[in-house]
């Protein structure tokens, strides 16, 4: 009996758990955000004028805001394309004014670290994109599925920026609760929803909520052909809304191959992320996308392979970061 009772009181912590998570995020912040107007120049794939019945914006929507302004020239490439990584081991050039490099995505081996967001895209989304395009750098949003056609112009916007898009299911649901079936439509329908607004298909990996995976998660993920995203660090910027706690604890765990866990729904991870990404800019990292820092260091992205970045003390990693699957049927 003894034995049931530890089951049950680990059962019911785990749903106390999720449920006291989403309380935090991300419904209730979603409403937080949703009259958080978008900066007018973000929207513009033309640099003269921007389009409001094309971009299904009301007039209203496009009041000017105190976000930057930043307009990004087409035309939209393939998001695939930047995350190609060169078979050259010649290292890269040496900068004459450090920290600071005037090339770009080197392919050498300078320090690389990727910043990931979730649960967006949302208005605040495009604050970090402008950040990210006025510092040369770039990062991985992982979106929820049904919110990807109202947010259209973000999720091109990223795209554009050189960061790519990945799924975080369709609606924020514990993986490991549902069925192989249901998981499968989370992934799936998030990619194709992704897929319709660019034009082309997202990389082959996603991030599963709450980072909860399990051996059914790892199965389904593989036989459909994506990989897993985990990360290096946790901000828990869901939980300290304050941007000194978030900038300290990226800058103070930051190591080459780290993926950083932060979400674009909260104005305080926004506020941290003006002072974060020059930083570390300027500490000599390249901020690059999941699927750039994974091919870097692994190869190609595998089907059901679980990805949480270099541990500690690695320089490199050839093997894959997959768990022992454990029976949890």
């Amino acid at each position: 009996m003894p034995k049931f009772r530890i089951i049950f009181v680990l059962i019911l912590g785990l749903i106390v758990l999720t449920a006291c998570a989403g309380e935090f995020y991300p419904e209730a912040v979603w409403a937080e955000t949703e009259n958080i107007t978008v900066p007018r120049g973000l929207y513009s794939l033309d640099s003269e004028a921007v389009d409001s019945e094309a971009s299904g914006l009301e007039e209203a929507d496009l009041e000017e805001t105190d976000f930057p302004v930043h307009t990004i020239p087409g035309p939209l490439t393939n998001p695939n394309t930047h995350t190609e990584v060169s078979a050259s081991e010649e290292p890269a050039p040496e900068c004459e004014e450090e920290p600071f490099c005037p090339f770009e995505y080197a392919y050498g081996r300078r320090p690389m670290i990727a910043l990931t967001f979730d649960d967006g895209p949302g208005p605040l989304t495009a604050s970090l994109v402008e950040m990210l395009v006025e510092h040369g750098g770039y990062a991985t949003f992982c979106v929820l599925g049904n919110r990807v056609e109202r947010w259209a112009d973000i999720v091109l916007l990223i795209i554009e920026s050189g960061s790519e898009v990945i799924g975080h299911s369709w609606n924020h649901q514990n993986f490991t609760f549902l069925r192989e079936e249901a998981i499968a439509a989370q992934i799936l329908d998030t990619s194709d929803a992704i897929e319709a607004v660019t034009g082309f298909p997202s990389p082959p990996i996603f991030r599963a909520p709450y980072g909860m995976v399990n051996s059914r998660v790892r199965r389904v993920s593989r036989e459909l052909g994506f990989g897993i995203l985990n990360w290096t660090i946790d901000t828990e910027d869901w939980l300290y809304r304050d941007a000194d706690i978030i900038y300290a604890r990226v800058m103070e765990q930051a190591r080459d191959g780290a993926i950083v866990l932060m979400h674009d729904i909260h104005p305080t991870t926004v506020e941290a992320m003006e002072r974060v990404i020059p930083e570390l800019i300027a500490k000599g990292f390249q901020l690059v996308t999941v699927s750039y820092l994974i091919e870097y260091f692994y190869g190609p992205i595998e089907p059901g392979v679980e990805y949480r970045g270099l541990r500690p003390g690695e320089t490199s990693r050839n093997g894959s970061n997959e768990e022992e699957e454990e029976d949890d049927e």
